[in-house]
């Protein structure tokens, strides 16, 4: 699969669009074709290095944690969702992000009636607004 990966902390020239072993699918995770996916400011400090003394990432790592998308496989416990489900989510910040065409979850959320009105390249600014800020919208993948 394609992503955006940085192999080193640094400003906007260290973004490297390359090829990317794509995520393998745990028991209680998704695996999601991101349709659209959101530029927020956890970004650019990430790559930027001013989070490297709380979380000790690894490289190379891909950026983006705010995304929507389309499940494509579900893990053996995964339940109340279905492969073709329209989801958004804002995946935690220790693994690799959603500038990538698929990401596995285990945090995800259903694009309900009100999503379900909204271009998925809209829906993806929900994961954070909606869907990160409130605990109730988002339901561990069993």
């Amino acid at each position: 699969m394609k992503a955006v990966r940085i192999h080193a902390y640094g400003d906007n020239s260290v973004l490297q669009f390359e090829d990317a072993p794509k995520s393998e699918v745990k028991a209680d995770e998704a695996l999601v074709r991101v349709v659209a996916a959101a530029v927020n400011p956890i970004d650019w400090k990430i790559r930027q290095g001013h989070l490297k003394a709380i979380v000790p990432y690894a490289f190379p790592l891909t950026l983006g944690w705010d995304f929507s998308g389309v499940i494509e496989a579900l893990g053996s416990e995964v339940s109340s969702f279905a492969v073709g489900d329209a989801v958004f989510s804002r995946p935690d910040i220790r693994r690799d992000g959603s500038y990538a065409e698929y990401i596995a979850v285990y945090r995800i959320s259903r694009c309900g009636d009100e999503l379900a009105r909204t271009a998925l390249y809209e829906a993806a600014h929900y994961a954070c607004s909606c869907g990160a800020a409130n605990g109730q919208a988002c339901a561990h993948g069993a």
